[in-house]
C-alpha cells in the first residue's frame, strides 16, 4: 500500500505513547490499512525488542499497548474518547 510519511509519523507516535504505558486504540479506514499498519509497526519494534503480541492486531510495549482496528462507529469512538484507560489515534 502506498502511503505518504504521515503514516509513518502517526505509527511512531502510538509507539512511543505505548512505550509510556498509555493503551492506544489505532483507528485505520479499512481492516487491510490495519493489518498493513500493524506489519509496519511490528517490523519497527523488532529492531528494538522482540515485539510481544498478546493478541491479534495488538502489539505491547513496555507497559503499554497499541491496538489497531478498522473504523469505529459513533458509539465506539465515543466510548474511548471519554474512556482514561484508552487513548485514540486515527490514520486518514
Amino acid at each position: 500500500m502506498r502511503r505518504t510519511g504521515q503514516t509513518f509519523r502517526t505509527v511512531l507516535g502510538a509507539l512511543k505513547l505505548a512505550s509510556e504505558g498509555n493503551h492506544i486504540i489505532y483507528a485505520c479506514p479499512t481492516h487491510n490499512m490495519a493489518r498493513w499498519t500493524f506489519d509496519k509497526a511490528a517490523r519497527i519494534t523488532a529492531d528494538f525488542m522482540e515485539p510481544e503480541i498478546p493478541e491479534k492486531l495488538v502489539l505491547k510495549i513496555g507497559n503499554g499497548t497499541v491496538k489497531f482496528v478498522a473504523r469505529l462507529n459513533d458509539k465506539e469512538l465515543r466510548e474511548i474518547e471519554s474512556s482514561e484507560k484508552y487513548k485514540l489515534v486515527t490514520d486518514r
